[in-house]
């Protein structure tokens, strides 16, 4: 592990927020983000680079054209405010999305092999999606294996619902 995570009191997250448009968000994505959340504020490591100023408080949201990671301390006052552009991540996101309505199909069918196999790929896209996060980051904030997971399924959805809302718009205008 890290040695910047070291102190769980400190270097952790204390509260997140994810804004992803709640309107719409069908009753298992909800489920999913309501889940990290949970497993974040129970347990993870984090903690920005070259500043001790943990617990702290994550927002996510995005912003059009960038990911917006929003950290504040655990009195909320402002720590710093990154912004990563998502297009490289749009792959793992698209591909993540892809095996998970591919894994909802199979998950209706009788052969558990196939649904077993299928989602043994879900995990290993989601763990190379989530270890790209962790990278991308990694001159920013410093944070484990699991809370990059948890990281990258809020992301998924809020990126997933972000387009979703969008093609809505659009379709509505025509």
């Amino acid at each position: 592990m890290n040695a910047s995570l070291v102190d769980p009191n400190r270097n952790r997250l204390l509260g997140v927020h994810v804004d992803y448009f709640r309107e719409g968000l069908p009753l298992d994505a909800e489920r999913d983000c309501s889940a990290a959340i949970s497993e974040l504020l129970e347990e993870s490591r984090f903690t920005v680079i070259d500043r001790d100023l943990g617990p702290y408080h994550l927002t996510i949201y995005n912003t059009g054209e960038r990911l917006a990671f929003q950290v504040a301390d655990h009195t909320r006052n402002p720590i710093c405010l990154h912004l990563m552009s998502y297009r490289s991540l749009l792959r793992f996101v698209r591909d993540y999305e892809q095996i998970c309505d591919v894994h909802v199909k199979a998950a209706a069918g009788s052969d558990l092999y196939r649904l077993e196999a299928i989602d043994m790929g879900r995990r290993a896209m989601h763990d190379e999606g989530s270890a790209f996060l962790q990278d991308r980051l990694s001159t920013k904030f410093a944070f484990d294996r699991q809370t990059a997971r948890r990281l990258f399924t809020l992301i998924f959805v809020c990126l997933t619902r972000t387009r979703i809302n969008s093609a809505l718009a659009l379709s509505a205008v025509r």
